[in-house]
């Protein structure tokens, strides 16, 4: 698939059994953190040629100084990597630092249809994965 729109709305859609009314398509504007929530960040490209990925962060945020969500938080850190499972040929959760919150990013790696000579690819095998990988 070579649309991050429709790659990023797959990712909402799936985060929005984990924390329902709370995943986001991008980062608060604010800066203002609503917590619990999940977003995704932006992406980037790598991998070669051949096999190229998109690697999108998404952003697991809950409130460091609520005990309920301090318990909470692995939880919601383990159900987005389940959630994301069947997206991604790698994910890796990272905890990062946010001034009294809890904050772990799990990275998504999803593989992007590379172009070739004969130019851009038909979106279709990336829908087809979606619905059986």
């Amino acid at each position: 698939m070579n649309d991050p729109d429709l790659i990023r709305a797959d990712i909402v859609g799936r985060l929005g059994a984990v924390l329902p009314g709370r995943a986001f398509m991008v980062p608060p504007t604010s800066g203002r953190y609503v917590t619990p929530s999940l977003f995704v960040e932006q992406i980037t490209i790598g991998g070669d040629m051949t096999e190229p990925v998109g690697t999108f962060p998404v952003w697991v945020v809950t409130d460091g100084s609520v005990e309920a969500q301090i318990e909470a938080h692995d939880r919601i850190v383990w159900n987005t990597w389940l959630a994301l499972y069947p997206l991604s040929t790698r994910l890796v959760a990272r905890p990062v630092v946010l001034a009294g919150l809890r904050a772990t990013v799990v990275e998504a790696d999803i593989p992007i249809d590379a172009f070739g000579m004969c130019g851009a690819p038909d979106p279709a095998p990336y829908q087809l994965a979606t619905i059986y990988r």
